[in-house]
């Protein structure tokens, strides 16, 4: 305690050491030309990284939001842009709001059969919760989320408004 933290987070780093108080990461793995062995296991060596590298890296305060920032690195939030257009919700508002805050978002998408919209999250702290969302202003109940789950919802519209249902990973079923 007291003592100041590293905190490093990568989107695509294959290892890391941390041996008498120096961190290193493997950024690129052995080219072939630099196999150093002897011949007889030169076929068996491990296939080489090849090509242009790139990767994204943050070194920061090892604090509370080291997680947040690995997670922005390993998945950043992804948008699509569409040009405007009329259609049958209102020009501005919010889309949605899920609580608790332990619950991480991982999709809102259109569902693949098309009826309706698939809702994904994560529960994050270690400990059961009750998934609520609110979805174009109107507050939907969808259930308990257990420690550390992934769940999903079809989120379809009806006569009062959107239903929540649960379904798995294919969307083919309720749970």
């Amino acid at each position: 305690r007291g003592r100041p933290v590293l905190g490093f987070a990568s989107d695509a780093l294959y290892a890391f050491d941390l041996t008498r108080g120096a961190l290193r990461a493997t950024v690129a793995r052995v080219s072939g030309y630099a196999f150093a062995g002897p011949p007889a296991l030169a076929e068996h060596r491990p296939a080489a990284d090849c090509g242009e590298l790139r990767f994204r890296f943050v070194l920061t305060p090892g604090d509370s939001r080291l997680p947040f920032q690995a997670q922005e690195l390993e998945q950043p939030p992804t948008v699509l842009l569409v040009a405007p257009k009329a259609g049958p919700w209102p020009r501005s508002g919010s889309l949605a709001a899920l609580s608790p805050s332990s619950l991480r978002l991982l999709a809102i998408k259109r569902a693949a059969d098309g009826n309706g919209v698939v809702l994904r999250v994560q529960e994050t702290a270690g400990r059961d919760a009750a998934a609520t969302l609110t979805w174009l202003g109107k507050r939907l109940a969808l259930g308990r989320v257990r420690a550390g789950a992934i769940a999903s919802w079809r989120l379809t519209p009806g006569g009062k408004g959107w239903t929540a249902t649960p379904t798995d990973i294919t969307e083919a079923k309720p749970k």
